[in-house]
């Protein structure tokens, strides 16, 4: 918090000297300059200096450049308010010379400040007599009150600029993210206890830092069993020229990271163990699956990325899941046999033929991708045929893209548990494999809970499976 008071001071002290800064600049427009006329001059060239200058103070010459006095239009006035000789002036009717209020004399003195300094620079040298357009109020503008009001105003923006700079600056020492800002000249002006901390275990200094955000970078740093991502940018503000480097802790990210990768080499690891032979596992890697965004007012998808090994990944995505399944127990039901399930995802896609496209394409799948029911034909025949896989798998395989309404009516009741489990399956692996989605499964008994949350929300899906009687039970995506 120390490090968080002395930026505050110091950006109190900023302030402070942008003040006297502004201050200085504003002082040529403080004032405007006023007519001197000699002490030896008569009342009426006085009168007429007034009038010819618009002006209602006159300054009147001393010796050398300096000054003697001045004196104003009361003065002058008073003169003939008290001279008998003026008596005839003073007898004349007022009608005679007053001036007929105009458009230019109308204001609404309750606005803004800016709207009434519009109005007297409009108004140039004449008196700041005013009236509102309904009459009621009429005056003249009081320069003192519009000054008082002026300065509580800016005492009001410069309190709350302070306070906005005093919970930015909170906000930033505080922040899970560490923040420096670099001149051009290579001076480190800012660090927040974050960046502060990382710098110092990491022996960056602030050449390094530039660097990254020349060359557009980003780094993973590990130090000290912690994983920090760094990156910079360049400040596009003439005001604020320099570098701002960015540091993340993403440890607990890296080990998750770490957990998956681990995660999946055993699964891959695993399926080796599985496979008959290595041109299962040639043709498997060989099958790409593609990524895609689907347009529902054309029906058609436009290709935004190819997945090589896609069916690959598929298969272990679903081995994965069938893993973390057993450990609930879920494979211990009657009817529903963990070697069955594990032999139906490495074969179920063997013979799967896809089109081949490129990030760009776009495409009616109904057109471009056969019906899925022909490759697990395909898939189960040569499950079969060459790798002599036994007759319950061989028919998940063969119905896995069949609705359960669709099925022939000879299919064994006893497999639709494992039937309706693997297209669970199925569907949820192509989600993880082809848009990324997150999936929590949990088992309850015959109950499959499922929650899958894609980068695609329209994928987004939370709901229960009975796997004996087939209910689906929705639930709420909160």
């Amino acid at each position: 918090m120390a490090t968080r008071s002395r930026r505050v001071e110091i950006d109190r002290v900023e302030v402070e000297k942008s003040c006297r800064k502004e201050t200085k600049n504003m002082s040529v427009n403080r004032y405007n300059n006023i007519v001197t006329i000699s002490p030896e001059a008569s009342i009426g060239d006085a009168i007429a200096t007034l009038i010819n200058t618009s002006s209602f103070v006159l300054q009147v010459a001393g010796e050398g450049d300096k000054p003697a006095g001045w004196l104003d239009y009361l003065d002058i006035l008073k003169i003939f308010q008290g001279d008998p000789d003026a008596a005839p002036i003073r007898s004349r009717k007022v009608k005679d010379y007053i001036h007929m209020i105009g458009n230019e004399d109308y204001l609404e003195v309750e606005q803004e400040l800016a709207g009434i300094k519009t109005w007297l620079q409009d108004r140039a040298k004449k008196l700041p007599y005013f009236i509102s357009q309904d009459k009621q109020s009429s005056g003249v503008l009081s320069l003192e009150g519009l000054l008082a009001e002026a300065l509580e105003k800016h005492t009001q923006e410069q309190e709350r600029r302070l306070e906005i700079e005093d919970l930015f600056g909170i906000v930033i020492a505080e922040a899970p993210v560490g923040l420096a800002f670099i001149s051009p000249a290579g001076d480190i002006k800012y660090l927040n206890p974050l960046a502060a901390h990382i710098l110092e275990i990491t022996r960056l200094n602030a050449s390094d830092l530039i660097n990254i955000a020349v060359k557009n970078e980003t780094k993973i740093i590990r130090t000290n069993g912690r994983s920090y991502k760094v990156w910079g940018i360049k400040s596009g503000k003439e005001k604020a020229p320099g570098y701002l480097a960015i540091f993340v802790d993403i440890t607990n990210e890296q080990d998750l990271f770490e957990k998956v990768k681990h995660a999946q080499l055993e699964a891959e690891l695993a399926l080796a163990t599985l496979l008959p032979d290595q041109r299962v596992e040639a043709r498997l890697r060989s099958i790409v699956e593609y990524m895609d965004e689907y347009d529902a007012g054309t029906g058609k998808i436009k290709v935004t990325g190819v997945i090589r090994e896609g069916v690959y990944r598929h298969v272990i995505n679903i081995l994965r899941l069938v893993a973390e399944l057993s450990k609930q127990g879920l494979t211990e039901l009657p009817g529903v046999d963990k070697e069955t399930v594990v032999k139906a995802a490495i074969f179920h896609d063997l013979a799967k033929v896809q089109p081949y496209l490129q990030p760009g394409d776009v495409v009616d799948p109904r057109e471009s991708f056969e019906p899925g029911y022909l490759h697990a034909f395909r898939s189960a025949s040569l499950a079969k045929g060459i790798y002599n896989i036994d007759d319950k798998t061989v028919s998940i395989i063969k119905y896995h893209h069949h609705e359960e309404h669709d099925l022939p009516e000879d299919y064994p009741l006893y497999l639709l548990p494992m039937y309706r489990l693997f297209r669970l399956l199925d569907g949820l692996s192509a989600g993880i494999t082809r848009r990324g989605s997150r999936v929590k499964l949990t088992a309850s008994g015959t109950l499959v809970h499922v929650r899958e949350e894609s980068s695609f929300p329209l994928y987004n899906r939370h709901f229960e499976l009975d796997l004996y009687s087939g209910r689906t039970g929705i639930k709420p995506l909160l």
